[in-house]
């Protein structure tokens, strides 16, 4: 889900190991710093609140590095109220406006 995949990569990004996101068999070190960047400007876009959160053409100026000094990100929507603890949940209903957020895997 969306929600874990926010929680993996605020936890790596926080602990500077964003390269554990990428697949080793196709991770190449000379796109390292794009990938984090990448990565970077994804975690602004899903901040907890929408004020926080860059529009369409700032996202696209960071993509391009044309915004070189990226602001660090705010914790994601959802990671917050679940907490670290809860690591990846499948339902949650700990919601401000009373929608829930449900994982789905095939059988």
């Amino acid at each position: 889900s969306s929600t874990c995949q926010n929680f993996q990569a605020w936890k790596l990004w926080n602990g500077n190991d964003i390269t554990n996101l990428i697949d080793p068999l196709i991770f190449d070190p000379c796109i390292e710093v794009e990938v984090k960047r990448y990565v970077h400007v994804g975690l602004l876009s899903v901040q907890e609140y929408t004020k926080d959160r860059p529009n369409v053409s700032t996202v696209l100026s960071m993509l391009n590095s044309e915004i070189a000094d990226l602001p660090r990100p705010n914790l994601p929507a959802y990671i917050g109220r679940l907490g670290a603890s809860a690591g990846c949940p499948q339902k949650s209903t700990d919601s401000v406006n009373g929608a829930t957020l449900t994982g789905v895997q095939g059988r």
